[in-house]
């Protein structure tokens, strides 16, 4: 669900990264300014990690080039002509070097480079509201290939909702991540349903640190060194932010949108396809229905159980949704 503070996590957690040296880390999300949250908890958290605002800090704020453009954006003006951080530069500690610098920056999931810059660069790559984001680009973000096996050696954390308002979608944890859960997480890398964190271990560090700069000479890998198995972790935040728990006014809204996303149940009327295959029906197995408006929007139990139902196979069918669909069907 929406308002659990997966944004708040995810930048108290990019703080702990940079404790615990993570120098290269890129931070994307559907549109920069969805990153406001993420950003304040990551200088809140390097705040209380002892780090100064002035001797140890660099923030970098402009308008990223490509906002509104391409398949995430388009049309709807988000973060258009808006200063929001683009970058924060860290003074690195226990180095020799005073210009060695831990950089955490944006990276527009739709640009043309991001694969080749993750994959040559990347310690750590961050994903905010990732149900917002197409598969594809998702896939490419992940370093996956084709055939779904995974060529990049940066960690992954991953964090959205798969249900809810503000433009998320299931098809993530309907496709994505349940190839995830097959594979253990060695497929795509590592991703959550709700927010993904992995190990901060000093041993792990170390693997990585050797692998990227080809100390480990197994084949594969970012830097040419051996590429480490990636790991699935999947927490789920559950404890409500913006209402208290079990707030009425919440579930009222969930039921007022059409918001609820319990798995759909294959039906059982229909037993000409296996209901495990991944292909689409062909059109002769399906059914056209031609639905009358006032009567779908008469509140009437049985037609709001359809509208329930109708408004859950959108949104898993679709990566982009919002209140403003429904509102479109009412006006038809």
């Amino acid at each position: 669900a929406r308002g659990r503070g997966k944004s708040a996590t995810l930048g108290l957690a990019l703080s702990a990264a940079i404790a615990h040296g993570y120098s290269n880390i890129y931070v994307t999300s559907p549109s920069p300014s969805n990153l406001g949250t993420l950003f304040d908890f990551f200088l809140r958290g390097l705040k209380e990690l002892g780090y100064d605002d002035v001797a140890d800090l660099e923030i970098f704020r402009g308008v990223p080039e490509g906002v509104g453009e391409g398949p995430i954006g388009a049309g709807d003006g988000a973060g258009k002509n808006q200063q929001v951080v683009l970058r924060v530069s860290v003074n690195a500690r226990g180095s020799t070097n005073k210009q060695q610098r831990q950089v955490v920056q944006y990276l527009p999931p739709n640009s043309p480079a991001a694969r080749d810059i993750l994959a040559s660069q990347a310690e750590l790559l961050v994903i905010d509201e990732a149900a917002a984001i197409p598969l594809p680009i998702l896939n490419d973000l992940l370093g996956s290939s084709a055939r779904g096996a995974s060529s990049a050696n940066y960690m992954v954390w991953l964090s959205s909702t798969t249900d809810g308002y503000e433009g998320t979608g299931r098809g993530l944890s309907l496709k994505l991540l349940s190839k995830l859960r097959e594979s253990g997480g060695s497929g795509l890398g590592g991703s959550a349903d709700s927010a993904l964190l992995g190990s901060f271990s000093s041993k792990n560090r170390a693997l990585q640190r050797a692998s990227q700069s080809g100390d480990l000479a197994d084949g594969g890998g970012g830097g040419g060194g051996r590429k480490l198995p990636r790991q699935l972790k999947e927490l789920t935040l559950s404890t409500p932010i913006r209402y208290n728990a079990g707030d009425p006014i919440e579930a009222w809204l969930y039921q007022l949108l059409c918001l609820p996303s319990a798995d759909l149940q294959p039906s059982s009327s229909k037993t000409k396809t296996s209901t495990t295959s991944s292909s689409p029906p062909h059109p002769s197995e399906c059914d056209l229905f031609l639905v009358n408006r006032d009567a779908l929007f008469s509140f009437h139990p049985a037609s709001e159980a359809f509208l329930q139902n109708m408004m859950n196979l959108y949104t898993s069918s679709h990566y982009k949704n919002s209140p403003n669909d429904l509102q479109l069907m009412a006006d038809a």
